[in-house]
């Protein structure tokens, strides 16, 4: 299996746990009544027990680590800047305008093509750029239905959100060099947790409550598997390609809510879904040519 082989393996398994997530999040969240800071708290607790277990079974396998103390500060602070700050932010995207957020958050990939360039990581492509704008569209379709949004203040949290998906992303891989995805994770998930939950304990919200935690439990299960695979996808490729090629989420969504829920899909959002398709495969073609070219 060639590199673009297993990158494309990896960000279609982490856009699918993503996917489920959402799904078992909404309906933790919306029909369970579960506080969403205490519900992603618990997922991210449960994601890093899981990481624990598995760099202790693999131990003996794997070569000494090569992180360093400023590696670990590294790995906490944008595990607080993206499931802390990021999150939150997100969070208030979503409570002040749902339909704004489900498409502005799309827009990290913009963030993230943005830094790669800033930092000498990728350089300007305009078919990247070309395909940028046409996974943009078809996210901003399946978002709306073809309806036109209109601009609020509070869009504002959704881009700060956005910008912190984005810039983690493209900071991690640096530091990935030298660990393995699942100290990245592991790392990350503690962070995380440990500023979601301070939230919901600040909000007067009982971050010991039990009621549904097996909700919880199954969203930590497939928070575990999407951040595995999104460290294992930064391994190989780079960040700009993760954003964009897991755009394919918008399109898992879509059709586990019509699959699941019986949700019917707009003539709009099934030209959307096409047309991100459409834009996956060709980015997948491009990849390879480019990786032909310098093999």
């Amino acid at each position: 299996m060639t590199l673009n082989q297993k990158g494309f393996l990896y960000v279609f398994l982490m856009s699918l746990a993503w996917a489920l997530n959402v799904v078992v999040a909404g309906y933790s969240i919306v029909e369970l009544k579960v506080n969403a800071f205490v519900y992603g708290g618990q997922t991210l607790l449960t994601a890093a027990i899981l990481f624990g277990i598995t760099i202790l079974l693999k131990n003996q396998k794997v070569t000494p680590l090569k992180f360093t103390q400023k590696d670990v500060i590294w790995m906490l602070l944008l595990g607080v800047l993206a499931n802390g700050i990021g999150n939150y932010f997100g969070l208030q995207g979503i409570e002040n305008s749902p339909t704004n957020y489900a498409f502005l958050v799309k827009t990290s990939i913009v963030f993230a093509i943005s830094l790669e360039i800033l930092l000498g990581q990728q350089k300007f492509s305009v078919p990247r750029v070309l395909l940028g704008i046409l996974l943009l569209l078809g996210a901003y379709l399946i978002s709306t239905n073809g309806k036109l949004i209109i601009p609020q203040k509070e869009d504002t949290y959704t881009l700060i959100a956005a910008a912190c998906f984005g810039s983690v992303s493209v900071l991690s891989k640096t530091i990935n060099r030298r660990n393995s995805p699942e100290h990245m994770a592991l790392f990350r998930s503690i962070a995380g947790g440990v500023v979601l939950f301070g939230i919901a304990f600040f909000l007067g919200e009982n971050i010991l409550r039990t009621e549904a935690i097996e909700w919880g439990i199954l969203g930590g299960v497939l928070v575990f598997l999407l951040f595995l695979f999104l460290y294992k996808t930064l391994e190989i490729k780079s960040a700009s390609y993760l954003s964009m090629m897991s755009m394919m989420f918008s399109v898992m969504v879509a059709l586990l809510q019509y699959s699941l829920f019986g949700v019917t899909l707009g003539s709009w959002q099934i030209i959307g879904a096409t047309i991100i398709i459409l834009a996956v495969i060709l980015l997948e073609i491009y990849s390879q040519k480019k990786e032909k070219r310098f093999s």
